[in-house]
């Protein structure tokens, strides 16, 4: 089932080519972060152009059916026909004990277009599935130009010489999780910067996590075949996460 503008249908949705989309997490009947995924939204379709469509994503977005939780819903504006999408979407869901033992990354070469807006390409996502089937992988982390930049759903964090970092904000798409878990850290004097990280550098990298909607804050087992030696702080900002979480679902009402 999926909704295509503001109508239930029956079966699977044909995916657009390209699209302006965004995509939520629901626990417990909580959209989380709902007021800064709505604002990205809107600032999208803004650039776009596309603005006068941004209140019948969010009433199309308000009827999806309660239950089935914990999900991930996606609602998409195709840029070719105006139709305005809602579905849920599968993701490699992982518990709390995955997240903290961690997961497999790879690195792929792809230069991303508009990295600062979340656009949906059908191609690229298609690849990306096709890799991480093949390999065995959870996430790709994209090279370009020699340089580690972000994930194909993700943002990035490593640890180098115990030290925390995360690739510059130009160029990489603004996360919600990712801002999330800044003000996390900064709450927690935590410290972290922004630094560029070369993939000749991979080999040195100690520790380091993924942050989305789909996967929270997720610890990286091993990173181009190579298992990270020093998990310890990325164990530590997971917990630090799911904390936060928790305590947002408390003190916000449910999405009916």
């Amino acid at each position: 089932m999926f909704i295509k503008n503001g109508t239930q249908e029956k079966g699977r949705m044909v995916h657009p080519q390209e699209g302006i989309y965004e995509v939520l997490r629901r626990e417990n009947g909580v959209y989380l972060f709902r007021e800064d995924h709505l604002s990205r939204l809107k600032r999208n379709l803004k650039i776009g152009g596309k603005e006068a469509f941004f209140q019948k994503m969010v009433q199309s977005l308000d009827m999806v059916p309660q239950g089935d939780d914990p999900i991930s819903v996606m609602v998409v504006l195709d840029l070719s026909s105006n139709d305005v999408y809602v579905t849920s979407i599968e993701v490699d869901e992982k518990t709390d004990e995955e997240r903290q033992e961690g997961v497999a990354v790879g690195v792929m070469e792809y230069v991303r277009e508009a990295p600062n807006r979340k656009i949906y390409r059908k191609t690229f996502k298609e690849r990306v599935q096709k890799l991480l089937k093949e390999e065995g992988l959870f996430e790709m982390l994209l090279l370009s130009e020699g340089t580690i930049r972000e994930g194909s759903r993700s943002n990035f964090f490593y640890v180098l010489e115990d030290c925390l970092y995360t690739p510059p904000s130009e160029g990489v798409l603004p996360g919600i999780t990712k801002k999330q878990l800044i003000d996390i850290l900064e709450k927690n004097d935590i410290p972290w910067k922004e630094r560029e990280l070369r993939v000749r550098e991979l080999h040195r990298v100690e520790g380091g996590f993924l942050t989305g909607t789909g996967m929270d804050v997720t610890n990286i087992h091993t990173l181009g075949g190579r298992i990270l030696p020093n998990p310890t702080l990325p164990r530590r900002i997971v917990q630090l996460f799911r904390d936060h979480k928790i305590q947002y679902i408390q003190k916000n009402p449910k999405d009916l």
